[in-house]
């Protein structure tokens, strides 16, 4: 469904909610067969002897075969659903537009980031769009050939060009949308 504005739009993060939640549950599935895994390969059971190569002896009793694989896939389960976990807990005091809370790169870093790159320009007199790539790959390896796209005034606003953005053009457009559908006069 389309938004008619990117604010609203940032507001909806269900499909990372949802994409995570799949991935938890697929996790507790792959959790439970490694269970049953484990417990039929045990002494009690022994409906299963794992190979040598996807198991380990016992410090204890070397003749036992520990499947490790599954053992792994058991705990790292737990780290899935943590995942899950933790984005709806701080989705859930999130107000509706954008925040720092589910920020990408830390602020911190960005910050330190872009005062070593002006000082950079500073020392050599020049405007970021002016460094090689090279020298940004100094101040940060984050840097790749794409931010160059980014860099200068008027780049970063003609990346704003998708439905209901902030653009210039996008703007217009909503402007002119809600001026047919107030039913605003020009000679107003």
């Amino acid at each position: 469904m389309l938004s008619y504005n990117s604010i609203d739009a940032v507001s909806d993060r269900d499909f990372v909610l949802e994409f995570l939640s799949a991935n938890s549950i697929a996790a507790i599935h792959l959790s439970r067969l490694g269970e049953e895994w484990v417990l039929w390969a045990s002494e009690e059971f022994g409906f299963l002897t794992p190979s040598d190569s996807v198991s380990t002896g016992s410090s204890i009793m070397p003749q036992k075969k520990n499947p490790d694989p599954m053992e792994l896939v058991r705990g790292k389960s737990a780290r899935v659903v943590g995942n899950l976990v933790t984005l709806l807990v701080l989705c859930k005091g999130l107000p509706q537009a954008y925040n720092r809370d589910l920020q990408g790169v830390p602020f911190r870093t960005s910050h330190d980031i872009v005062g070593r790159s002006v000082a950079l320009c500073i020392s050599k007199n020049c405007q970021l769009l002016e460094l090689n790539l090279d020298e940004l790959k100094g101040v940060s390896p984050a840097f790749e050939d794409d931010v160059y796209e980014f860099l200068g005034v008027e780049n970063p606003i003609k990346k704003f060009c998708s439905y209901g953005s902030t653009g210039s053009d996008c703007v217009a457009e909503q402007l002119e949308m809600w001026v047919l559908k107030l039913g605003i006069d020009d000679d107003q």
